[in-house]
């Protein structure tokens, strides 16, 4: 049984389908220039807030995503040797304490983002 004050692990995942959509383009992963990327971070940040606690802005989201770009693009490497893959942020939030709700009544727990690591999935 998990703790309200335990980390939490939320997953987020951008499929091939979803890049090819927002970058027009359905090849040559590895070659992406500093606008696609920027444009790919900025989907998996969108990804990530929608799973995100109460309280993690997209601009949070964002900056997370940027801290493991090397990674990501290790992975658009071997993007175009499969058809069909996705990648999953794998986001943990730690426990920041309480905040107090409307007129005084009960909180509701805080957290912040501290970690998103990728991994690459491939249906093959």
């Amino acid at each position: 049984m998990s703790n309200i004050t335990d980390s939490i692990v939320q997953y987020s995942f951008t499929g091939r389908q979803d890049v090819v959509a927002k970058l027009n383009k359905a090849d040559g992963f590895a070659n992406m220039n500093a606008t696609q990327i920027d444009t790919l971070l900025g989907l998996i940040a969108s990804g990530i807030k929608q799973v995100a606690p109460i309280g993690i802005t997209y601009t949070i989201a964002k900056a997370a995503a940027e801290v493991e770009v090397q990674i990501l693009k290790s992975f658009l490497a071997q993007a175009d040797q499969h058809s069909d893959w996705c990648i999953i942020a794998v986001s943990t939030y730690k426990f920041t304490g309480w905040e107090t709700g409307t007129g005084g009544t009960s909180g509701y727990p805080t957290y912040q983002l501290s970690k998103v690591d990728y991994h690459f999935g491939t249906s093959e």
